[in-house]
């Protein structure tokens, strides 16, 4: 009867063991991949904008300022300059894209000229 009461207390607290080590790896867990998201939301992100315009196309398209640096989070706005340096006017529609594609979870355009054509007349 009494190896049955040890059988009993040892598995008793092999179970409690178990709880407390599950538990304090569950929180040991959450606290670095809170840390850890903190540290990254707060690490700004330099982002280059590069510009090209179709062959066919007599404009002159850049950036105000080729590179930004951003916090995520952060909302900013980006101008660009747009000229048409041919003689007739045109009319011609931006596309926005970015490299490398993951890059687009992070971002998110709330206004964008490129939505729209948009037609220049001569300089």
């Amino acid at each position: 009867m009494e190896i049955n009461k040890k059988k009993i207390s040892n598995i008793n607290l092999l179970i409690i063991f178990l709880l407390i080590l599950a538990l304090l790896s569950y929180v040991i867990i959450n606290k670095f991949q809170k840390n850890k998201d903190q540290a990254l939301a707060l690490e700004p992100i330099s982002i280059n904008l590069l510009t090209s315009v179709h062959p066919d196309l007599s404009w002159n398209f850049q950036p105000v300022e080729p590179k930004i640096v951003v916090t995520p989070g952060e909302v900013i706005t980006v101008e660009y300059i747009v000229e048409n340096l041919g003689n007739i006017e045109t009319t011609g529609i931006a596309t926005f894209v970015y490299f490398p594609n993951q890059f687009g979870n992070y971002i998110s355009k709330i206004n964008c000229f490129c939505y729209d054509a948009q037609t220049l007349k001569p300089k």
